[in-house]
């Protein structure tokens, strides 16, 4: 709950174990504090992605599912 707070009024954190590098050239990976699907925008800067690229596959289990 606390971790879904934070990410509302702060940027999201990459998990750096579960970050790849996507065939379209997007890093693409899972917030360290809340668990949601994240790409980087620019260096230090994250977003949720609400895309998820096709070629993306997690190390790790899924979050999300």
């Amino acid at each position: 709950m606390l971790g879904h707070l934070r990410c509302l009024f702060m940027p999201h954190r990459p998990d750096n174990r579960r970050v790849k590098k996507c065939g379209e050239g997007h890093y693409y990976g899972y917030c360290e504090t809340c668990g949601a699907r994240i790409r980087r925008l620019r260096r230090n800067e994250w977003k949720r992605a609400w895309r998820w690229p096709r070629d993306f596959a997690p190390t790790g289990t899924d979050r999300q599912g």
